[in-house]
């Protein structure tokens, strides 16, 4: 009789370690698949994140080919596990590297999958020796210019930069003209001034009349 009621007792321990074994198989099955899902992004669009992109060529070229106001990190081919958490830390505000924490943050508002699918479009960018250009006067025209100033600015420059600068589509040619001359020699800005003038450095006087003229005419 004791035989039976030990051996039925060591029954019950184990049918209930086995049921705790299960619980928590699944559970670490349930995360597993969560990581995977995170991080293969096998859903995506290529198409989607090269439109997602398009806000991030204008600083940092249409490949990652390019360092964002001189200063960032080329991007083009960074692991995606890298750029989604940079992401998601310039969105939180936890991030500020080179100086262009405020700046981020505004560009990163997006959606957590609409942050997977953009760095999984950039970890699939490749920045050749070719691509990097050493020329530091390039000849380019005040269109290629204003394309890194849609990004803050809007296509027609409808927005206010960071929500701080004026809508550069209502100031007329000589008030921006000025406007860029005073980012240039430090005469001109407040809270964007940094940003500003890292954005006009490299261009010449000739370069911002024509830049001028150019969102005169948006």
């Amino acid at each position: 009789m004791f035989i039976k009621r030990v051996a039925s007792f060591l029954l019950l321990i184990g049918l209930v370690g086995c049921g705790t074994v299960e619980q928590e198989y699944k559970g670490v099955k349930s995360q597993v698949g969560n990581i995977e899902e995170d991080s293969g992004v096998n859903t995506s669009s290529p198409k989607t994140g090269k439109q997602l992109y398009q806000v991030c060529a204008g600083c940092h070229g249409q490949q990652g080919e390019k360092e964002a106001l001189g200063k960032s990190q080329l991007i083009g081919g960074q692991a995606y596990a890298t750029t989604k958490y940079q992401l998601e830390e310039y969105k939180a505000g936890r991030l500020d590297q080179y100086g262009m924490g405020q700046l981020m943050k505004g560009e990163a508002q997006l959606e957590l999958d609409e942050i997977k699918l953009l760095s999984k479009y950039i970890e699939r960018l490749s920045v050749s020796s070719n691509s990097v250009s050493t020329n530091t006067t390039p000849t380019v025209s005040e269109k290629d210019i204003f394309f890194k100033c849609k990004g803050c600015h809007g296509e027609k420059g409808e927005k206010h930069a960071l929500g701080k600068s004026y809508i550069i589509r209502d100031m007329s040619k000589l008030e921006i003209y000025n406007a860029l001359a005073g980012y240039q020699n430090g005469t001109y800005g407040r809270g964007i001034k940094a940003i500003m003038k890292g954005q006009v450095n490299g261009l010449s006087k000739s370069d911002l009349k024509d830049l001028a003229r150019y969102i005169d005419d948006l």
